[in-house]
């Protein structure tokens, strides 16, 4: 069975592929954590920021110029993450 890196280069359509029908195995490189950890870093500041800022620390679409409540950016997060694999969120 394959293995496939998840790296900050990207994927190819073999290696989408490879996974979602042959079933191989991922692994995650430590630049692509070091990345995602950067990116998590950034928007957790936005969302505390005083600025409000589309879509992070604001609704969407014609709500956004209304600012979340605390403590609602995290359960948005979450439903926009379960709608996007098919869950109820």
């Amino acid at each position: 069975m394959n293995q496939i890196e998840i790296s900050t280069s990207g994927l190819t359509l073999e290696d989408v592929v490879a996974v979602a029908r042959f079933g191989a195995q991922i692994t995650i490189s430590d630049a692509a954590i070091t990345a995602m950890d950067a990116t998590r870093k950034h928007i957790e500041e936005l969302a505390n920021a005083k600025e409000p800022v589309y879509g992070i620390s604001t609704s969407f679409s014609s709500a956004a110029h209304s600012a979340s409540r605390p403590g609602a950016i995290a359960k948005i997060a979450n439903t926009l993450a379960c709608r996007r694999h098919g869950r109820p969120g």
